[in-house]
């Protein structure tokens, strides 16, 4: 690293253990999604959407222990509060354990097309991310944020990602996370508000001008033209 002109890293996080350990190194953080058009669409009003949303492939151990936890430990408890919800779960090669969870409240669909997941976002009233463990930022947090979808998490969801309180809520604790799903979930005028700020989060932090933008400023000290974007 000392060796090269710039470092890049996915996240703020890797970028502040750089600095304490060796501060000449220069180290930015780029985003490691990007999103080169902003989501055209109007997100629906949060009264005429509905139930709550799972995306992540099973083949990671972290999320089949996050579905695990939310309906052995989380959803009872909110299904008692909102007897007509529903927990549809999104993901390629869902285990038995998984499988067998499904009836008439919890939703199994595996694996869907771009354009059946844009629809399920597009409709749903919140999505969970429930993760207990894992490392690095999580592409289905910034994937609903990119689809107006509010989202309740843990604090493994939301590792590396900044100034996100206004469209994230976090909870570590089962009891916690089903007393604010359900709060949140029964207040359409909190979710419309959180809705109404992620165009503005991913174009901050996760938009194509945004990387170009990190990109000019840590190339800037290039003189030739063919390095300076």
């Amino acid at each position: 690293m000392e060796q090269a002109d710039v470092v890049y890293y996915p996240s703020y996080l890797e970028i502040e253990e750089i600095a304490k350990e060796a501060p000449q190194i220069n180290a930015a953080a780029i985003p490691v999604y990007v999103y080169e058009k902003s989501n055209q669409k109007k997100p629906l009003d949060a009264r005429y959407r509905k139930d709550l949303v799972f995306v992540g492939g099973f083949a990671h151990e972290p999320n089949v222990d996050a579905v695990c936890w939310f309906v052995n430990e989380i959803f009872p408890e909110v299904l008692d509060k909102i007897p007509d919800i529903r927990f549809q779960i999104i993901g390629s090669n869902p285990p038995d354990k998984i499988k067998n969870m499904a009836d008439e409240h919890v939703i199994v669909r595996g694996f869907v097309t771009e354009e059946e997941l844009e629809e399920t976002y597009c409709n749903a009233k919140a999505a969970v991310v429930p993760l207990r463990f894992g490392a690095g930022m999580k592409g289905k947090v910034i994937e609903a944020l990119y689809y107006n979808v509010p989202v309740i998490t843990t604090e493994v969801g939301v590792q590396g990602l900044q100034d996100y309180e206004k469209v994230i809520k976090v909870e570590n604790k089962a009891e916690a996370f089903a007393d604010t799903l359900i709060h949140l979930y029964q207040s359409p005028q909190i979710l419309n508000l959180m809705t109404a700020e992620m165009p503005q989060y991913i174009n901050r932090y996760f938009s194509f001008d945004a990387a170009v933008k990190i990109l000019r400023d840590t190339l800037s000290y290039f003189k030739s033209e063919e390095l300076y974007l």
